[in-house]
């Protein structure tokens, strides 16, 4: 169902709100279950799953080439078409490494498939998103909050606050990084022409 616009929007999440409340917004504690707040440790720019899957593909990709060509090289050089490793310790050195790039390789296979079944449902919730950040958060929105007295910076920092808030009360709890990334490129192709 259609949002019936910024007023209401906003209306309903400062409703039986203080002033003092409204400077200070406070995150909401509660996560859903497949959340993990060590990915939030410091600040990290946060990578849509489908940049992570291309990550994870071509690291796939590497190690196994690598890995592949690297034991091929030692069977050819163990049948003497090859002299490039000499003495047993060498060979089995070696051969331990490629086989661990190989194990690199499976493993980030594995990753990648896991990372590619979540791609529509995050392209499909960022679409919503987005969608709704251009419905609401306009440059009238951004005015009715902005207070003269403070700072450009601390007025961004307090609309993005204000902002979170509004995502999670319309979308529920959320990876912040995730919608610190979403706002910043939000705000990047719209207000970029805003003194």
């Amino acid at each position: 169902p259609a949002d019936t616009g910024t007023e209401d929007t906003v209306g309903a999440v400062f409703e039986d709100t203080t002033e003092e409340e409204t400077d200070n917004f406070s995150s909401v504690d509660e996560v859903p279950p497949e959340y993990n707040p060590d990915e939030e440790e410091g600040p990290v720019t946060y990578m849509l799953k489908s940049e992570q899957y291309k990550d994870l593909n071509a690291t796939f990709w590497i190690f196994l080439i690598f890995g592949i060509a690297g034991i091929l090289i030692l069977v050819l050089n163990l049948a003497g078409i090859f002299d490039f490793i000499n003495g047993a310790i060498s060979n089995i050195v070696m051969g331990a490494l490629f086989i661990f790039f190989l194990y690199v390789a499976l493993s980030t296979h594995h990753k990648a498939r896991k990372v590619q079944a979540e791609i529509e449902a995050e392209n499909k919730l960022t679409e919503e998103i987005n969608q709704w950040l251009s419905a609401n958060i306009t440059e009238e929105f951004l005015s009715s909050i902005h207070i003269d007295s403070i700072s450009p910076e601390l007025n961004y920092m307090r609309a993005s606050e204000t902002i979170h808030e509004m995502l999670i009360k319309k979308f529920g709890p959320q990876n912040n990084a995730y919608l610190d990334r979403l706002l910043d490129d939000y705000y990047n192709r719209t207000f970029d022409h805003m003194p």
